[in-house]
């Protein structure tokens, strides 16, 4: 029982009935009563020592993060250049939650690179580092080789595809959200090829909460307009979530930033 309770009813001098406060004792009442005290503009000390306490026994809100490696790479060698390859993306996940979230995991989706020996190693030594100092899950697709023909001068050069990513991206979001593995999905990429899966969470999970972080020069309106929240990554979160060089490795080889990334 809280305050305000009495079995009679008082009345005033002109014998008129006193309106007394609500009675809450029910946890329901409570929850109720708590909620609308909490959406008020004028709160009571009462109201934010309740709304503290809520806040410190409330559980953390887990997140997510699904990195579109690609997309993120080109983003960041469109706006910057070779600087801030040597990324942590755990770290970069890190800074991108509330907090009143945790990480569950960070989930990054890429190809390996095939038949361009510098750029082959170059991958191969950043997703080894990635594997040795954080504790990401890879998922990959396909490095597909392609030639692009000019029609007008019969030039042939290169023009490989990577495949399977986006597809990769969307089963796994969508059996996370099947298996309640997050609260809050926050997608890095402006693949407009993953609105189709963000809509059917959306529909068949509305109490999902999903987000896009866009990697530089990857900004997305249709995307935007799909999704709970959205910001751009910018250089300081990028600077700021480098990984260390060098990485030494169990066995104890070392593995050093490519010297053109800056």
């Amino acid at each position: 029982m809280w305050w305000g309770e009495g079995k009679r009813q008082a009345k005033d001098a002109g014998g008129r009935p006193i309106k007394r406060k609500r009675t809450i004792s029910g946890a329901n009442d409570r929850r109720d009563y708590l909620r609308r005290c909490l959406s008020d503009a004028k709160l009571t000390p009462f109201c934010i020592f309740a709304k503290t306490l809520i806040k410190l026994n409330s559980p953390m809100a887990r997140v997510i993060t699904y990195i579109d490696g690609f997309n993120l790479y080109f983003g960041m060698k469109n706006q910057f250049q070779n600087k801030y390859l040597w990324l942590d993306v755990e770290a970069l996940s890190n800074s991108l939650i509330g907090s009143n979230q945790v990480l569950a995991v960070t989930k990054y989706f890429t190809s390996r690179v095939t038949n361009q020996p510098d750029k082959e190693k170059r991958q191969r030594t950043y997703l080894e580092a990635l594997q040795t100092a954080t504790s990401c899950q890879f998922y990959y697709g396909r490095y597909q080789p392609n030639v692009t023909n000019c029609k007008t001068c019969g030039s042939v050069w290169p023009s490989p595809k990577e495949k399977m990513t986006d597809v990769n991206i969307a089963t796994q979001m969508l059996m996370d959200a099947y298996t309640n593995a997050f609260d809050t999905a926050i997608l890095v990429s402006g693949d407009t090829d993953l609105i189709p899966p963000i809509l059917a969470i959306k529909q068949h999970f509305s109490e999902k909460m999903i987000g896009v972080a866009f990697p530089p020069s990857r900004h997305s309106i249709a995307l935007q307009n799909v999704v709970d929240f959205s910001f751009i990554i910018g250089r300081k979160k990028l600077r700021d979530s480098q990984l260390p060089s060098p990485i030494t490795k169990p066995g104890g080889f070392q593995l050093v930033r490519p010297s053109s990334w800056i």
